[in-house]
């Protein structure tokens, strides 16, 4: 997921404008639970905190965390 890698990169402001492209595309799409996820995960990257996941995370294979467990 190219905004999570921004974000985990130490680059929010990419991260959460990618974000604000597939919030309003699926807004476009009448998708309103995709909406409003999106809108929950752009909060998330925004917070200073989510960059400190970064170095955590590499330590991890690319097995050990399903990213739809991380986000729930």
């Amino acid at each position: 997921n190219l905004c999570l890698l921004q974000a985990m990169a130490h680059d929010p402001k990419p991260a959460a404008a990618t974000l604000g492209r597939a919030e309003r595309l699926a807004r476009e799409q009448g998708q309103k639970d995709l909406v409003r996820e999106i809108a929950q995960l752009r909060r998330k990257v925004s917070d200073p905190f989510f960059g400190l996941l970064g170095p955590l995370l590499s330590r991890l294979g690319p097995d050990d965390l399903d990213e739809e467990d991380f986000f729930r």
